[in-house]
């Protein structure tokens, strides 16, 4: 009675600590788990009290536990419920599987133990031996880096849904071998499936995180890009206001300058100029100057500028960078959207978001200072309430050895300009303070920007590289964090 009791429990708990890793919802107030708490303690004395009658019932009773749980405790849909508590369920009795499979293969593979010598009280430890290997099996895959992230993907309902049958299936077989007694043909072969199905549901899970990391890419992009047709939308306004303005300026010209010319031509073929006619048009002369030299200033001033962030000592830094970049004959644009929300939240420091955005923009500088045109364009904003630097530029792709030693050691491609490679092991060291990704992505030719560096705040720790070159990279660079995504 207290082992079935103690194997509810503890089944039950493994289900929502999965669920909770797999998912990542938000606490629970503490009434809320509490009455969850005690209808799980009621549900799992009930259970453990008809248990002796029916084995089965106890994997039935936490499954059904588990989905109104979610459904009622989390006030999600049923639909989310069914998939989430399917899919924690599934890996909690995978790792009961493989946990009851290695163990019994070491008791009686290795050391030759008769299964039907066995005591009653040697049959009850090693279930509890295999009851508590569960906790260490979730525990260090949830420590994956892999798979750290869960099953965000669950919520968008963009996915596929062979590991949530997968898991399922795994569930309706664990409870049908529940309940067999005897060994048979049959029972060998739903045990074999069994032990198969988790590696299927990994496989699954892992090619749907690179599924959703794919729709986040390209969120990204068009983020970006929506943000940057919106100012050259702004700029080409601008532009045409100041193009009618100086279209005003030349038309009145056309008319004006015939007539002061004609006006001087008279003053100088008369016998005898006055010079009170001279001074008069020289006045007007200069009145002419003046408001032309306005014209051409406020237009040369305007045309390009830096988007303001809201932040001054951040603006210092971009103005600091466009004036390095208009001595270089770089066209250096920016684009900043809200992120002081999400710098606040995630309290990330204003020091270090200077010194990201300052060794992105020198690197861009430095890629795109050998060719013929020349543009850096630097982004601000957030990307799902996360905050984002991304820094593009129209230089050259990324250097296979560079990829393959960056963030590791000290490199650098440009030492003959002074580079010591300093700026992207700091990158790659506030990279692990804040457990941010770091995307690499080369653009498909035909653009004005060729790749671009993101520094993205999502607490994943990943190093992402985005290529048309996924193939070669893959080859060439050897390194175990670094995720290589095919460019479509």
């Amino acid at each position: 009675m207290i082992f079935r009791l103690a194997k509810i429990l503890l089944l039950f708990f493994y289900g929502h600590y999965a669920f909770q890793k797999i998912i990542r919802p938000a606490p629970l107030p503490p009434r809320r788990l509490a009455l969850a708490d005690g209808i799980a303690a009621v549900l799992a004395v009930c259970t453990a009290l008809a248990e002796s009658a029916f084995p089965p019932l106890s994997i039935l009773v936490v499954y059904i536990g588990l989905i109104l749980l979610i459904r009622f405790a989390y006030s999600n849909s049923f639909a989310f419920a069914y998939a989430a508590a399917t899919n924690a369920f599934g890996i909690v009795l995978g790792a009961y599987i493989l946990s009851n499979a290695l163990l019994s293969g070491i008791l009686y593979g290795i050391l030759h133990l008769e299964a039907n010598a066995v005591s009653a009280a040697f049959d009850l430890v090693t279930k509890s031996i295999v009851l508590v290997l569960i906790f260490p099996c979730l525990f260090y895959l949830f420590r994956v880096k892999r798979f750290r992230s869960g099953m965000q993907y669950l919520n968008s309902g963009e996915y596929s849904r062979a590991g949530t049958y997968a898991a399922f299936a795994m569930i309706l077989l664990c409870i049908w071998i529940s309940s067999r007694t005897a060994v048979s043909s049959a029972f060998i072969a739903a045990a074999s499936v069994a032990i198969l199905l988790p590696f299927l549901i990994l496989v699954w899970w892992r090619r749907n995180i690179r599924k959703r990391y794919l729709s986040l890419l390209r969120r990204q992009e068009i983020d970006a890009l929506h943000t940057l047709t919106q100012k050259q939308q702004a700029q080409l306004q601008m532009l045409r206001n100041e193009k009618d303005a100086l279209s005003a300026v030349i038309h009145r010209d056309n008319k004006l300058i015939p007539a002061m010319a004609h006006a001087v031509r008279t003053y100088l073929d008369a016998p005898q100029p006055q010079n009170a006619v001279g001074r008069q048009l020289l006045h007007e002369l200069d009145e002419m100057t003046a408001e032309r030299t306005g014209v051409l200033h406020a237009y040369e001033s305007d045309a390009h500028s830096i988007q303001s962030t809201g932040d001054v000592a951040l603006d210092g830094v971009l103005e600091c960078m466009f004036e390095k970049a208009k001595a270089l004959n770089i066209r250096f644009d920016t684009a900043v959207t809200e992120f002081q929300s999400a710098q606040s939240a995630q309290n990330i420091s204003d020091a270090d978001v200077k010194t990201i955005l300052a060794d992105l923009i020198e690197n861009a500088m430095i890629a795109c200072g050998g060719e013929t045109h020349k543009f850096v364009l630097a982004h601000i904003g957030t990307m799902h309430k996360r905050m984002l630097i991304r820094v593009f530029d129209s230089g050259t792709a990324f250097d296979l050895q560079t990829l393959d030693k960056i963030g590791t050691e000290r490199i650098t491609t440009h030492a003959d300009s002074g580079g010591s490679g300093i700026g992207t092991q700091t990158l790659f060291a506030l990279k692990e303070k804040y457990r941010a990704s770091i995307i690499l992505h080369e653009s498909p030719q035909g653009g004005v920007y060729t790749k671009d560096v993101s520094v993205l705040f999502d607490r994943l720790d990943q190093f992402i590289v985005k290529s048309s070159r996924a193939d070669e990279i893959r080859k060439f660079c050897t390194r175990k964090d670094m995720i290589v995504l095919r460019e479509a």
